[in-house]
């Protein structure tokens, strides 16, 4: 009875033994999931969101604006290369387009006679054997064109450049006239040309005296192109 009572008792402490055993074996298992799961969530860190930074602008780089190249309404012309003098004295060319203007000679055409006349000088003062000035009147009408001219030049000066050349325009129109009457029709430019050099007998009889004439018109050639420039410079 001792003996089975003895076994029995053993076999509970055996039995007692083993269940705790069993059960620290399962419940450590069971506080450690939960203590790991208490842990992760502890240690799941939430992510610190950054401030959203504004975007840097650039400041807009001003445009350079290149400056345009000035151009000149009135384009620099150059003056044409001619064969007769063109630095004449602006109180005489001055005149000289007034005349032109009031007698209905081209400017060329008395530029081109000054020219030859003057043996291309321009110099009012010119005097050449018994021929004076600018048109080289000869001495043969200096009366009768004081004459014609004592009203509007009392003080009669062949040398004078205004009345030298309204004496040689005179003199254009006294051949003209002659011409008319001995031709018996209206005489053309180089027949009155001629004869303003060799006098309107010349004309009737032989013609066109062409060594003048065609110096002449050589430089009236000259002085229009000049002229054109000229003009197209100061407009």
């Amino acid at each position: 009875m001792i003996r089975k009572w003895i076994i029995a008792l053993v076999v509970t402490i055996c039995v007692s033994a083993v269940s705790t055993e069993f059960i620290n074996f399962i419940k450590p298992n069971e506080v450690n999931t939960t203590v790991l799961v208490e842990t992760q969530s502890t240690s799941i860190e939430t992510p610190t969101a950054k401030p959203t930074s504004s975007p840097t602008i650039k400041p807009t780089a001003t445009p350079t604006i290149e400056p345009t190249e000035t151009i000149d309404p009135t384009p620099t012309r150059t003056a044409p290369n001619v064969s007769v003098k063109t630095d004449i004295d602006s109180e005489i060319l001055d005149y000289l387009i007034l005349r032109s203007a009031e007698s209905g000679y081209s400017l060329e055409l008395l530029q081109g006679m000054i020219q030859l006349e003057s043996s291309c000088t321009w110099d009012p003062n010119f005097i050449d054997n018994q021929d004076y000035g600018l048109m080289q009147i000869n001495t043969c009408n200096h009366e009768h064109l004081r004459e014609a001219f004592k009203d509007k030049y009392p003080e009669f000066d062949i040398l004078n450049y205004k009345t030298n050349i309204d004496c040689g325009i005179y003199m254009l129109d006294v051949f003209k006239q002659s011409l008319e009457r001995r031709l018996g029709r209206n005489p053309t430019e180089l027949e009155v040309l001629t004869a303003y050099n060799k006098g309107s007998y010349y004309v009737e009889i032989k013609g066109i005296y062409k060594p003048y004439v065609d110096r002449v018109l050589e430089y009236k050639d000259q002085y229009k192109i000049w002229n054109t420039w000229r003009e197209l410079k100061y407009e």
